[in-house]
């Protein structure tokens, strides 16, 4: 079933706050769930050149048309968890988006710059976001290919989140999509929700895609990861 995003007013909403005890503002406390189900894909099922906009939350994506390049932000609605390589960089290792959705992000970090999210307000406290593997990075790291391993013993693969205000960092998270440290062999599945909550006070998110197979050239796995239901609150001033 589709779902729409969504934004919603706290119950409490009105407060009042005394900047210098003379002059009082009013504010409303706003809520809101960045889901991409309002995207219009094509029928190819991905849309990868351009940045996207939900709520106040925008999604960035740098695109160069003379080679079809591409980093930050996709929006897919892609589920192809057979096919291995790079052709297959817009599928989900999964089923579709989180909760029974459609459709999902796609993050694609290139090594260099980080995946951007930025908040169209003065701040806000991020609550969480949820995320899977991508169906590129997945059957990379369960099989091998050409340029990367399979994961072995103390191999890993991790998302880190980091926010920022006014280009100070706040914090950041850590979320391994692989973990073959310690005995371990997980390699994400399904859709996880990640506690962001320790991110307040950001105008700004980094996504940052790390692997432990690094090559003469960099990471060796590819730096994908799908992300959904990216939720946080602010506040309204007038």
């Amino acid at each position: 079933m589709m779902r729409y995003s969504k934004i919603i007013p706290a119950l409490f909403a009105v407060a009042f706050l005394s900047c210098d005890r003379e002059k009082e503002q009013s504010f409303v406390e706003m809520s809101a769930v960045a889901t991409f189900e309002a995207v219009d894909l094509s029928d190819k099922g991905y849309m990868n050149d351009k940045s996207y906009v939900e709520h106040v939350a925008e999604f960035g994506n740098v695109y160069d048309a003379a080679y079809d390049y591409w980093h930050g932000f996709a929006v897919s609605s892609c589920t192809d968890v057979i096919t291995s390589g790079y052709e297959n960089q817009y599928s989900v290792y999964g089923n579709g988006g989180a909760s029974g959705s459609e459709k999902f992000g796609v993050c694609y970090y290139d090594g260099m710059e980080p995946s951007v999210v930025r908040f169209n307000v003065g701040s806000v406290n991020v609550n969480s976001v949820w995320v899977n593997n991508s169906a590129y990075a997945a059957i990379t790291m369960r099989d091998g290919n050409q340029f990367a391993r399979k994961f072995t013993d103390g191999d890993w693969f991790r998302l880190t989140v980091k926010g920022y205000k006014e280009e100070q960092e706040r914090g950041s998270v850590d979320f391994y999509l692989a973990d073959f440290r310690d005995g371990k062999t997980f390699i994400c599945n399904q859709w996880t929700k990640v506690d962001l909550s320790a991110l307040t006070d950001v105008d700004r998110l980094d996504f940052i895609i790390q692997t432990s197979d690094i090559g003469e050239y960099g990471a060796n796995t590819p730096a994908y990861a799908c992300i959904d239901n990216l939720a946080y609150g602010y506040r309204i001033v007038y």
